[in-house]
């Protein structure tokens, strides 16, 4: 970009901040796609307003902006996480998951209503992540984990996190990650209680902690969306870590939750 178009940004800046209504303006004066915008404002060394209360510097938000997250699976945690992602600022966002909205999903899953029961849980994933975050680029795919586009995706992408509701899947997930030298972020979740672990490419966490549990049965259980909500934040703020190389050992500790009785776990794993 040359100086005019920095001086132009500069112009609708306050206080080193682009607001909403500022970056339409640009968007209309370059005309440029929303993901466009925003890389363009980043990159002349503004801050898109809406990310001021994630107290992030300019080159951490860059930072998120220019990463990519897989997310297998779009349930509750799913959902959550991808929520939790576009109003931090991911950039890059990809959905794997091939199910449709129950009833039985009202309780808990924040993309589910009354208007869009059995309606595809990727598609409506990324239609209120785009209402929510129009600048971010997101990829959904109707498909389970076990297909090539899976794959394809998981090359490109940063970190992946693990939002499925089954062991088999998650194995699947972990050797595959492995096999690409990715890292993935697992969790589970079941009534109370929740769990995550920073997995690291070769270190077989599930296999060797969970291999007996192998089955493709969905978890049957009675999840509460206040659970939902507590490893929610507890994954953003593990992936934030990773993404912006501020993760520490103690990060990679395995993480439990048991919100009925508020006990609160890290220890090595």
């Amino acid at each position: 970009m040359d100086n005019s178009g920095i001086e132009k940004i500069a112009q609708l800046s306050a206080n080193g901040y682009i607001s909403f209504n500022s970056a339409e303006k640009i968007a209309l004066d370059f005309n440029l796609s929303p993901w466009e915008t925003e890389k363009l404002i980043l990159a002349a060394g503004f801050i898109p307003l809406k990310y001021k209360k994630n107290n992030l510097n300019l080159n951490d938000q860059k930072r998120a902006f220019n990463s990519k997250i897989l997310i297998a699976g779009c349930g509750a945690t799913g959902q959550a996480f991808a929520q939790s992602f576009a109003r931090l600022g991911i950039g890059n966002i990809i959905l794997f998951d091939p199910d449709r909205f129950e009833d039985t999903n009202l309780n808990r899953q924040i993309f589910s209503n009354e208007s869009n029961l059995f309606a595809s849980k990727a598609a409506e994933t990324e239609k209120q992540l785009k209402n929510i975050n129009s600048s971010v680029n997101i990829n959904f795919y109707e498909k389970s984990i076990e297909s090539q586009d899976f794959l394809t995706c998981l090359k490109d992408a940063d970190l992946a996190v693990d939002a499925l509701d089954n062991f088999k899947s998650r194995l699947y997930l972990e050797k595959k990650c492995s096999d690409k030298e990715k890292k993935f972020i697992h969790t589970a979740i079941s009534g109370w209680c929740g769990q995550a672990k920073i997995v690291c490419p070769g270190e077989d966490f599930l296999l060797k902690t969970f291999g007996d549990k192998i089955n493709n049965s969905p978890e049957e259980s009675s999840n509460l969306f206040s659970a939902v909500m507590t490893l929610c934040g507890i994954v953003t703020s593990l992936s934030v870590k990773i993404l912006l190389n501020k993760e520490k050992d103690s990060d990679r500790n395995f993480i439990f939750f048991d919100l009925e009785h508020f006990d609160f776990i890290s220890e090595q794993g």
